[in-house]
């Protein structure tokens, strides 16, 4: 394991600056995976968290949706999801409500596929 922390931008209180917590980051262990997260949407539920509007659940960090390039993978990680195959340096895309895992892959880095949907039921969501 090499030293390494990781950044987080953290809600601690309503109407309050958010603060950047570091924490250290270990290896993945089996059937995890490390990735470095490149870009995190801040969705209007983070908006109400932050404005006191929704109880807040105690120190929260924003940004459940995102895109991120894997940086390890550990044992016995081949595959996403989906079952599409996965390997270091690979960009992916999470969402935590995507119940048929249909946009899941961002894939323009490597194969110029940009995203694509896994199943006939995937759909893209609203431009809000």
């Amino acid at each position: 394991m090499t030293n390494r922390t990781s950044r987080r931008a953290v809600l601690v209180k309503p109407m309050e600056p958010i603060k950047i917590w570091q924490k250290p980051v270990r290896s993945p262990g089996r059937g995890e995976t490390l990735v470095k997260v490149d870009v995190a949407g801040v969705c209007g539920t983070d908006v109400h968290l932050w404005r006191g509007e929704a109880p807040l659940p105690g120190p929260v960090v924003l940004g459940h949706e995102g895109v991120a390039t894997i940086e390890e993978l550990g044992e016995g990680v081949t595959t996403d999801y989906a079952g599409a195959r996965v390997e270091r340096g690979d960009r992916v895309y999470w969402v935590p409500l995507n119940a048929c895992a249909g946009w899941h892959r961002h894939e323009s880095d490597r194969r110029g596929a940009g995203m694509r949907p896994r199943c006939s039921r995937a759909r893209p969501g609203p431009a809000s």
